[in-house]
């Protein structure tokens, strides 16, 4: 007999393909059920209703990113202890699960898009991935810190905004297909770009 957790993975996994590929709005708890070989009940025990499990969806594609850059920031602040940290690696640190996550879940971006339409009130939606990435901007900002102490906070903030922004608009598929079709270049996630990005954001911080 399966566990709750199986047959609950198993309805998460269904919602983000049936999400990615048609819309969350378009997407019925009967389509999710039968791509999960599981009952409405199930939906139900573990979500209590569609909106709940589109949440559920959203938390567990960004948690995908959130992990991954807890476990580097873990991995370099025990590397250099009290010393000042090198901002190359911190924002290695902050790019490398985001360009990985992308290429090894191509339709991460338009799921995330589908998400925010379903959510109908974006206010709540923005303030919901606020929540989920809240420890991770802290750290980060805290980080930065450490390796531009003579920054004053609010430059500080500054540049992490526009460093924020930047990373959202170049992983935003659309945007580089904008750019491949007008420049006949291609632009996709790859490490030499994630290495460029890393020069042109160090640069910013740095100013």
């Amino acid at each position: 007999m399966e566990s709750p957790k199986d047959t609950k993975t198993r309805l998460l996994e269904a919602a983000e393909q049936l999400f990615a590929q048609q819309g969350a709005e378009k997407t019925t708890l009967r389509q999710i059920c039968a791509v999960a070989d599981a009952n409405l009940a199930a939906v139900n025990y573990h979500f209590g209703s569609k909106s709940e499990l589109i949440s559920a969806t959203l938390s567990r594609m960004i948690s995908l990113v959130v992990e991954a850059q807890m476990t580097h920031l873990d991995a370099l602040e025990q590397r250099v202890g009290a010393t000042l940290p090198e901002l190359e690696d911190v924002l290695r640190c902050y790019l490398a699960p985001i360009f990985d996550t992308s290429r090894n879940h191509p339709n991460l971006i338009v799921l995330f898009d589908n998400l925010s339409k379903a959510y109908g009130d974006i206010d709540r939606f923005h303030s919901r991935v606020m929540d989920l990435l809240e420890v991770v901007h802290r750290r980060y900002v805290a980080l930065l810190h450490r390796a531009l102490p003579h920054l004053g906070r609010a430059q500080l903030l500054y540049r992490y905004a526009f460093f924020w922004a930047g990373v959202h608009d170049i992983v935003d598929h659309w945007l580089r297909k904008d750019l491949q079709s007008l420049f006949a270049v291609e632009l996709d996630l790859s490490e030499a770009m994630q290495e460029e990005m890393v020069r042109f954001m160090a640069a910013g911080f740095r100013g």
